[in-house]
C-alpha cells in the first residue's frame, strides 16, 4: 500500500548542474526572478545580520561613522604633519586616497561576501526551502549600505 501525498505538499527535486541545462539568459532570468520573489526575505537578513554587526559592541552603530572619522583624521595629521608630501593635487590627497580605499573595500567586500555566502548560511540552507541566491543579495546589500556611509562621511 503506497501512501498518497497531499496535493498541497510539493516535493522538489533538484539535480546538480541543473542550471546548465537551461542556458545562459534563462538561468538569469530564474535568478532575477528568484531575487524578486524573496525581496522581503533579503530585506529581513539584510537588517537582522545588519544590527547584529555592530550590537554586540561597546559602541553599537557608532562604529559605522568613528571608523571613516578615524581614517580621514589620521590622512590629514599625517599630511599637516610634512609626514605625507604628495605634491600639488588637484583633489585633497587624503580625500584621493580615502575614496580610493573606501571604494576597494566595497569591492573586497562584495568578494568576501560572496565567497562566505554558503558557508555563513549552511544552517539556513539545510532547514529551509528558499531561494539562495537571497543570501548573496543579502551580502551585496550590506556591503553597499556600510561603504554607502563611509564614503559618504568622508566626501563629507
Amino acid at each position: 500500500m503506497s501512501k498518497e501525498i497531499p496535493s498541497s505538499e510539493q516535493i522538489s527535486t533538484i539535480k546538480a548542474g541543473e542550471r546548465f541545462d537551461y542556458g545562459f539568459f534563462q538561468t538569469w532570468r530564474i535568478m532575477s526572478s528568484n531575487i524578486f520573489r524573496s525581496k522581503q526575505l533579503i530585506a529581513q537578513l539584510f537588517k537582522r545580520d545588519f544590527l547584529a554587526t555592530y550590537k554586540k559592541s561597546f559602541l553599537g552603530l557608532a562604529w559605522i561613522f568613528i571608523l571613516p572619522v578615524v581614517g580621514i583624521l589620521s590622512w590629514v595629521f599625517l599630511q599637516k604633519s610634512g609626514m605625507l608630501k604628495p605634491g600639488n593635487t588637484s583633489v585633497s590627497y587624503p580625500l584621493y586616497v580615502l575614496t580610493g580605499t573606501s571604494m576597494w573595500s566595497i569591492f573586497v567586500g562584495f568578494f568576501k561576501g560572496a565567497s562566505e555566502t554558503l558557508e555563513s548560511g549552511k544552517s539556513f540552507l539545510l532547514q529551509v526551502h528558499f531561494p539562495h541566491e537571497a543570501l548573496l543579495f543579502q551580502r551585496i546589500a550590506q556591503q553597499i549600505a556600510t561603504g554607502l556611509i563611509a564614503l559618504t562621511i568622508i566626501l563629507c
